[in-house]
């Protein structure tokens, strides 16, 4: 029973003894934010035409023209595109992440880029730059 109790004041003594990192305060301002920065959780998020990214992937689906060349290949398959919406509610630097074919591609890129102004809400301040993605499906019929 010695025994245990002195192993329980060692115990006790060594964690009291630990030492302590004092956090420093550092007084450098913190530099100016980006205009351009792009906003990986934003709070008010654009919608298009009153709804959502949703909404704006049907109505891309609607516009797009499945190219005769490609139809005539057989070629079917998703295109994954990605693009921002400015602060002005603009679509801007439309990429293709995944093709499937270069006339599809150029579809899917032709449609985003056709898109109208998306709006903002502005409930709890200015608008951010936003980064969408979205899916084309092309289908032969």
């Amino acid at each position: 029973m010695k025994v245990f109790s002195l192993a329980i004041f060692f115990l006790v003594f060594s964690l009291s003894s630990c030492s302590v990192k004092k956090v420093q305060v550092s007084n450098v301002p913190e530099p100016d934010q980006n205009p351009d920065e792009i906003k990986v959780v934003v709070e008010d998020m654009p919608t298009f035409q009153g709804g959502d990214v949703k909404t704006f992937e049907a109505w891309v689906q609607e516009h797009v023209k499945y190219p005769e060349d490609a139809a005539e290949s057989g070629v079917e398959g998703d295109v994954y595109v990605m693009f921002f919406v400015e602060t002005d509610g603009s679509v801007s630097n439309v990429t293709v992440l995944r093709g499937v074919h270069p006339a599809l591609d150029h579809e899917a890129l032709k449609v985003v880029q056709s898109s109208p102004k998306w709006e903002y809400q502005n409930k709890r301040g200015d608008p951010v730059r936003a980064r969408f993605s979205i899916t084309v499906k092309f289908v032969k019929e």
